[in-house]
Parts: structure tokens; C-alpha cells; sequence
């Protein structure tokens, strides 16, 4: 799951696509069903849909007597999920990030939403010294193009788009209302908006007393409870050389599973593949990191975290998820020169990993 703060080219989060490629490479996948009620009294209601950009599946545990309840926690999911989708939408004309983009500083007024995971982007790109940082933006247009025209940056042009990005220009002045404070300072939430989207599914899940779901936002994923044979849901972590095959897998329960990596999308520049994911501080993509997935309570800090960890590596990545708490843990694969991978768990992952 691959969350798209630095990714590129975010066509891939925002318009269509094809759904299937992105769900056979993301990697997580849900492993376990939900068996039969006749032993377990509980049915799982699912539906997907393509929103976002990405395939989403929202699945739920319920008795058979609450399936009008499911069905309208489905329903109110759905249209919470729809409205984030535009909102936090780089392309549309009418969502909240076009308007800031289109203000060159001047202030506007912007949904709660989007103030509020902007705030939440301020908290990740101070934890991660400036690894996170919405203002990407600017770098992952350039860097489009540059694939596009099929020429190699000089070190010059990428210095000269720098000069654009930093969340230190962003201001947030109360009300709702934010602006910057430098020319053509853009920003861009896709990688964080995903996860905040998963994460108000599992709000509305609750707020109708449904505490076994599981929320699949292209392999960025939600386990509320437990599944419908009553033990943890179980995700896979895909080998990214060969998607069919896991490398490990977790037991999630109120937990939240993110993934990102370099396998899934590139780009080619005079032949040679470079990772979609840009680091803000060089301005370059981002070459040491196979994959990293994150554990955490909530979608929104997973899916900020693992974008993070595939630019920081081990150990400042591991070590920033080490000192954040109990409740987190991450797992970093990293190619070596014989093609094996070193394998980095953070010192809570041993909690959340099933050995089989």
C-alpha cells in the first residue's frame, strides 16, 4: 500500500486506472475470510468499490438480525469516503487542494477535513525531519516531466524546484484557513488522505456498533476487532519480486497495516528506472528501500509513516518507530548486491508476527 505523499505520478491515487495491476502489487493483502455463521452466528457483508483511484473493499462481521445495520454503515462509509476522495483531490478543480495551489499565499478557507490532515501532515513532517512533507508536490510534477521528455535533470534544476518545497511556508491561521508564505509553494496529501479515509470508515463502523471490520484501501489497510471466526484478522506482506508469495505475515486487531515501496511504480529516465517516491530533502527519488510497512492505531499514521521509512531506511526509521510507543512497529526490506534482502523488524514487530 503504497500511500502517495511523495509518491509519482499520482494519477495513480486520484484518476482511473488499472485496478487490478495496483491490487497485485500493493502489498498487503486480506488472508483470511470469515467461515461459516452456522458456527460462528456472524456473516461477512462486503462490498468494493474503484474510489480514489485504487480498488476499496469494505468488509463487515455481523449477525444476520444487524444486517439492515450493516447495510447502513456500508452506506454512510461509502458517501464519507466519496466526499474525502474530492476534497483531498490534487486534480479536481473544486477540491480543497487546488484552491490552495491556486491562491499563489493568499489565504482560503478550507474544509475541516482537509485542515485537519493538513495539521496531522505538520505533526509527521516534524516527526520525520522533514521526510514527510506535502509540499512535494512541485518535485513530483517536475519529475513527470522529466520521464515525459525522457532527460535526465541536471543537479542545477532539481536545486531550482527545491527552493518550492518545505512545510515550513505553510501557515495554518485558525478557522479552517491556511495559506503560504513563499511562491509557488503547492501541496499535495496523498500520502496521508488514504489513511485518514480508512480511518473515518472505522469511525462510522463503530459509531453504529460494529466492531469487526476490515477496511482495504489498495492494500493500505484497517483490522477493527476480529474477524467473523472470532480470532485476529490476519495480513500478508508480499515478497516484492514476486507478489504471489509473502514474506511474513501479521495478526491485526484495532491496528492498522501500511505499506510502501519501490516496486510497484517507477519511472524510466534514459533507461534507467528510478522509484516514484521523492525525497523532499535532496529532490531526488529515493533508491534504498525495497519496501517498508508500518503497524499503528491508526490508518492515517501508518500510511504517513510507511511513505517516511522507505525514504529513511534503517535504523532512522526503525528508530523512529521504536520510540513512538508500544502500539507501533515496522518491517523494512532492503535489496542487497546479491539480490537477497535484509530484513529490518522494529523491536514490537515480533508482537504482531505470526510465525507458521
Amino acid at each position: 500500500m503504497i500511500p502517495a505523499g511523495f509518491y509519482w505520478p499520482f494519477e495513480k491515487f486520484w484518476r482511473n486506472m488499472n485496478v487490478k495491476r495496483v491490487f497485485i502489487f500493493l502489498s498487503l493483502f486480506f488472508l483470511t475470510g470469515c467461515g461459516s455463521w452456522h458456527k460462528t452466528h456472524l456473516v461477512k457483508v462486503s462490498q468494493q468499490k474503484t474510489l480514489m483511484g485504487t480498488y476499496v473493499e469494505l468488509d463487515v462481521c455481523t449477525s444476520p438480525k444487524a444486517r439492515n445495520t450493516a447495510d447502513a454503515a456500508l452506506e454512510d462509509a461509502w458517501k464519507r469516503l466519496e466526499r474525502i476522495s474530492w476534497q483531498m483531490n490534487v486534480y479536481d478543480p473544486k477540491s480543497d487542494l487546488t484552491k490552495i495551489n491556486t491562491a499563489n499565499g493568499k489565504p482560503v478557507v478550507i474544509h475541516p477535513d482537509t485542515y485537519f490532515v493538513l495539521k496531522s501532515a505538520e505533526f509527521f513532517w516534524k516527526k520525520t525531519g522533514g521526510t514527510f512533507d506535502p509540499t512535494i508536490w512541485p518535485l513530483l510534477k517536475f519529475w513527470r516531466e522529466a520521464a515525459k521528455e525522457n532527460k535526465m535533470p541536471t543537479p542545477a534544476e532539481v536545486d531550482a524546484v527545491k527552493t518550492h518545497v518545505g512545510f515550513k511556508h505553510v501557515r495554518f491561521l485558525g478557522n479552517n484557513m491556511v495559506a503560504t508564505d513563499a511562491p509557488g509553494i503547492q501541496v499535495d496529501l496523498g500520502g496521508i488522505a488514504k489513511g485518514y479515509a480508512i480511518d473515518e470508515a472505522a469511525r462510522i463502523f463503530r459509531e453504529h456498533g460494529l466492531h469487526n471490520f476490515f477496511v482495504d484501501a489498495g492494500g493500505d489497510v484497517y483490522a477493527g476487532g476480529y474477524n467473523c471466526e472470532g480470532k485476529p484478522w490476519r495480513v500478508g506482506i508480499s515478497d516484492p519480486k514476486d507478489t504471489a508469495k509473502l514474506i511474513t505475515i501479521v495478526a491485526a486487531s484495532d491496528k492498522a497495516v501500511a505499506t510502501s515501496g519501490n516496486y510497484a511504480q517507477y519511472v524510466e529516465i534514459e533507461g534507467e528506472h528510478f522509484s516514484h517516491i521523492i525525497n523532499p530533502i535532496t529532490g531526488y527519488p529515493q533508491r534504498t528501500v525495497t519496501s517498508a510497512t508500518v503497524i499503528a492505531d491508526s490508518a492515517q499514521s501508518a500510511d504517513a509513516l510507511a511513505t517516511s521509512l522507505t525514504i529513511l531506511g534503517d535504523p532512522k526509521g526503525t528508530q523512529i518507530i521504536n520510540g513512538m510507543g508500544e502500539e507501533y512497529a515496522s518491517f523494512i526490506l532492503m535489496e542487497q548486491e546479491d539480490g537477497r534482502y535484509a530484513r529490518r523488524r522494529s523491536k514490537n514487530f515480533h508482537k504482531f508476527e505470526i510465525k507458521e
